[in-house]
């Protein structure tokens, strides 16, 4: 049975990496407010939102856009994200502006080394997050997913980082889709094939042939 919704799975992952940024905004806010004010709780998110934007991988970013918005509006007196639209999936099917041309140079082997050391750190935040057993057994899917946030949002305009940060984003993404489709062929159960190990008849006709029966 197909679905009559009108967005896909990238959409629907990006809503749910931004549902998630939501709740951690909320709250961080209701933790900071026990010990600071307003001001401060601004001054917070904002460190917070700096910190982020630093990152390479797509799931900060998006946190990071949160974490500015959340400030925006305790600034203007608002509640922290009340009107955040930025990808939500209407804003997602209606993006806004046109996806940004990248400066930095795709064959500078420095950036190629950065893209592929970012995969191994998204490798390792993906097995560091849960259980060990369920870390391993889901791992496929979690890179899948951190590789398909990096190639939505590399050239989204509604991040806010650099041309050299999009492309180390974008570098990230073969080493990922690479390391996937190792863990896919580790996971598959050995074919007969593999699994017979006796030496051909031809083989042992030459061992024993010449023996007398």
């Amino acid at each position: 049975m197909t679905s009559d919704l009108p967005w896909g799975r990238a959409e629907l992952l990006l809503s749910t990496v931004a549902a998630s940024a939501i709740a951690e905004v909320h709250g961080i806010v209701v933790d900071h407010a026990t010990f600071l004010g307003p001001s401060g709780i601004i001054v917070r998110l904002r460190a917070q939102a700096r910190d982020l934007a630093q990152s390479a991988i797509g799931r900060d970013q998006v946190r990071s856009c949160a974490f500015e918005m959340a400030a925006d509006d305790l600034a203007w007196g608002r509640a922290p994200l009340s009107t955040w639209r930025t990808f939500a999936l209407d804003s997602v099917l209606d993006p806004e502006g046109e996806p940004i041309a990248l400066a930095a140079p795709q064959t500078d082997a420095a950036i190629q080394a950065e893209g592929r050391q970012l995969a191994r750190d998204i490798e390792r935040q993906a097995l560091s997050s849960r259980d060990a057993f369920d870390a391993i057994r889901g791992l496929a899917a979690e890179l899948g997913a951190a590789a398909q946030l990096q190639a939505l949002l590399w050239r989204d305009p509604r991040i806010k980082a650099p041309a050299r940060l999009r492309a180390i984003m974008r570098a990230s993404i073969e080493p990922l889709q690479r390391r996937i489709g190792g863990l896919t062929l580790d996971s598959r159960p050995p074919s007969e094939a593999a699994r017979q190990t006796a030496r051909p008849i031809s083989a042992w006709r030459k061992l024993f042939g010449g023996h007398p029966a």
